[in-house]
């Protein structure tokens, strides 16, 4: 009986030590994500990292708006026309050399 005894209480310890151990991991994970939240340094935009002698700078804080009015454009369009299909593969085929 008392061999039953100590099984059981081997038992239950590796138990507790496996939940005692998800415990520490879980709480470690969580000090970890709000202490990285409270020293997170603020990014400056990037027109205060670029010198002062910067000729152009572009920033598209919205790609899909981007590009639904690049799609609406005159010049998409134009280029897009199937009447510009014969001349745009005449461009993709390479110059021709005439002699």
């Amino acid at each position: 009986m008392d061999s039953r005894k100590g099984s059981y209480l081997a038992c239950s310890h590796t138990a507790l030590g496996a939940d005692n151990n998800l415990m520490k991991k879980s709480l470690a994970i969580l000090l970890s994500l709000t202490f990285t939240t409270f020293l997170r340094a603020a990014i400056p935009p990037a027109e205060n990292l670029l010198p002062s002698d910067t000729l152009f700078f572009l920033t598209i804080p919205d790609c899909a708006a981007l590009r639904t009015a690049a799609h609406q454009s005159p010049q998409w369009q134009f280029w897009s026309d199937p009447a510009m299909r014969p001349f745009l593969r005449g461009l993709a085929a390479g110059p021709t050399l005439c002699l």
